[in-house]
């Protein structure tokens, strides 16, 4: 999983979609994961690559960039936890449910 991983961090971001991004965020922590724990240096390697991310002028790429670079710099968080994080799938919410779900003033 770490030669894909390092293979991803390569790819310019602007070579993908701007809504492509916060998945391939998201991916890039499950990979990890799954990645040997004595990989120190891909941690850095990504924890940078998120740093430029950051950067973006897309809100949605900020906010998973900033997500996850603030779970890799917690020292509570290794990568055990961050399997654990990823162990059990979401299930959707059932739509009605949502709408049961009162929309806050100031919202439309």
């Amino acid at each position: 999983p770490s030669v894909a991983l390092r293979a991803l961090l390569r790819l310019a971001p602007d070579d993908m979609r701007p809504g492509d991004l916060p998945r391939v965020i998201s991916c890039t922590l499950k990979v990890l994961a799954w990645c040997a724990d004595d990989d120190v240096g891909l941690t850095e390697d990504i924890k940078a690559w998120l740093s430029r991310l950051r950067l973006s002028t897309e809100a949605d790429v900020q906010e998973q960039a900033s997500f996850a670079q603030a779970l890799l710099s917690s020292p509570e968080v290794n990568r055990v936890e961050l399997r654990a994080l990823f162990e059990e799938p979401l299930k959707p919410v059932d739509p009605r449910a949502q709408k049961r779900v009162p929309i806050p003033p100031g919202l439309n």
